[in-house]
């Protein structure tokens, strides 16, 4: 049996896999995935090995991947309980 983290890093990679396809992504579309592909790296996932087509799109746009990295270090922060509740 699974334990609440992983199912719930399951259901976080689903979430991803069942927004995207391969192609081309544009800053909207890859922004909508931000929280969860945060959740997943936050919880020590590699970002390049989840999704290639986000992955080639924050390597070429600096503004999503300012926008990234932000909101990955709120989400670590939060799961560290660094944040005010």
């Amino acid at each position: 049996m699974d334990s609440p983290v992983e199912d719930h890093l399951q259901n976080l990679v689903n979430c991803i896999f069942d927004a995207h396809d391969e192609s081309d992504l544009d800053c909207d579309t890859c922004g909508a995935q931000f929280h969860c592909l945060a959740e997943l790296v936050a919880a020590g996932a590699q970002r390049n090995e989840l999704l290639q087509a986000v992955e080639h799109h924050l390597l070429c746009c600096p503004e999503c991947q300012e926008e990234f990295q932000a909101l990955l270090s709120i989400v670590r922060a939060e799961r560290d309980g660094l944040l005010p509740s």
